[in-house]
């Protein structure tokens, strides 16, 4: 696994134990629309905007799936 890698496992991990990986991922999507957003109104970049657009989709679904889980 790269440096990189690594160093950002070692930050969410204690994120992901104090408010579990549901939050965690709920909140990524969140990142990611507001990106969206950001990139469509500032920047007009229609094509970046949607890829943001298609991130917080795709971790919403994992996010459901996750939320069956129990953890």
């Amino acid at each position: 696994m790269d440096a990189k890698i690594d160093l950002v496992a070692d930050v969410l991990e204690p994120l992901v134990d104090k408010h579990g990986l549901l939050h965690i991922l709920v909140s990524l999507e969140l990142v990611c629309a507001e990106k969206s957003a950001h990139i469509e109104m500032n920047w007009q970049d229609k094509a970046l905007a949607k890829e943001w657009d298609k991130a917080s989709k795709a971790i919403e679904n994992v996010s459901h799936k996750v939320e069956s889980l129990s953890i």
